[in-house]
């Protein structure tokens, strides 16, 4: 997978490095400062989304904290809430509620302590892609000269799958590009609409989020929505549960919605692919490959018809 990446993001920056290289005249200097300039694009914004995460978290953990201090349905007169707190008085269920904060607490040990055991390997991973991406900079032009020598295809064939390859590399990047943006966008107006704090932070890591497979967008509203909501339950306050109910829609409706239906439109339109092969590329490449599999399928399967095409092709013969 760490070649695959490499080779992809060498594709993707190609046009860089050939500029840089035009202006240096030195090819080795020009794929490192590439390598060098597109892991401090995913290190710099990196870097800024966990600092502002934690200072978010933090701001947002004081307040839960307070609220359970004074009581956390000691203001609400709402017969569901009495309810709860009777319920929540028991000794058995407390009980429960004790062993589910320890289990809790377990869990996050393990996660991490798991997340500890990986970083060797995710950076051996990193490592891999750009020590990839680099040799696929300075020799990549070299090596698809020599491929067709290997595969043994006719030359109008194999220039029309270098043709469809574009196509297909531009037309994934493009759909997931465009519609993180989208959702950053309209996930943020969204936040402004519904009186959420820092919409512009949240539509920033709502647009970071949607690049990452199985996160997504919803993992910014959809808690947002449920504290807004729970916040109106504590204080008793019907516009607080009507504006989270109204952020929860609005997030399933338009923000979700360009992530399932709109991505693979403009997938399958700029890479001149059906939508349902992409649409099974994509959950295909999520059964095969894991999470990254989101982009990785669409490619494998697209890049599988353009060969069959070829193959089957009465116009392109030897």
């Amino acid at each position: 997978m760490a070649l695959l990446l490499g080779a992809l993001f060498a594709y993707i920056f190609f046009p860089v490095h050939r500029f840089l290289k035009a202006k240096i005249k030195y090819e080795t200097v020009s794929a490192l400062i590439v390598c060098v300039g597109v892991l401090l694009l995913f290190l710099i914004p990196g870097v800024f989304f966990v600092k502002s995460l934690f200072e978010e978290a933090s701001v947002l953990f004081l307040s839960a904290k307070e609220q359970f201090n004074s009581g956390v349905l000691s203001h609400c007169s709402l017969e569901v809430c009495k309810v709860v707190q009777q319920f929540v008085n028991e000794p058995t269920v407390q009980g429960y509620i004790d062993n589910m904060l320890h289990s809790a607490a377990v869990a996050v040990i393990e996660k991490g302590s798991a997340f500890l055991v990986a970083v060797p390997k995710v950076v051996l991973t990193l490592f891999v892609m750009f020590f990839t991406m680099f040799y696929f900079l300075k020799g990549g032009e070299e090596f698809l000269q020599k491929l067709n020598s290997y595969l043994r295809i006719h030359q109008k064939k194999y220039l029309l799958i270098l043709q469809r390859l574009q196509d297909i590399v531009k037309g994934v990047v493009f759909g997931y590009v465009i519609v993180a943006l989208m959702q950053g966008v309209i996930g943020g107006i969204g936040f402004f609409l519904f009186g959420v704090s820092s919409p512009l932070f949240w539509g920033f890591v709502m647009a970071l989020l949607a690049l990452i497979p199985f996160l997504g967008t919803g993992f910014v509203w959809i808690p947002a929505a449920v504290y807004i909501i729970f916040q109106g339950v504590v204080t008793n306050s019907t516009w607080l549960i009507v504006k989270g109910v109204g952020l929860f829609v609005y997030g399933l409706v338009f923000v979700s919605t360009l992530d399932n239906f709109i991505r693979p439109k403009l997938i399958s339109e700029k890479a001149k692919i059906h939508p349902v092969v992409v649409m099974i590329g994509i959950f295909g490449g999520m059964l095969f490959f894991g999470p990254i599999g989101l982009i990785v399928g669409p490619l494998v399967l697209c890049l599988t018809m353009v060969f069959l095409q070829v193959y089957l092709s009465g116009d392109l013969k030897r």
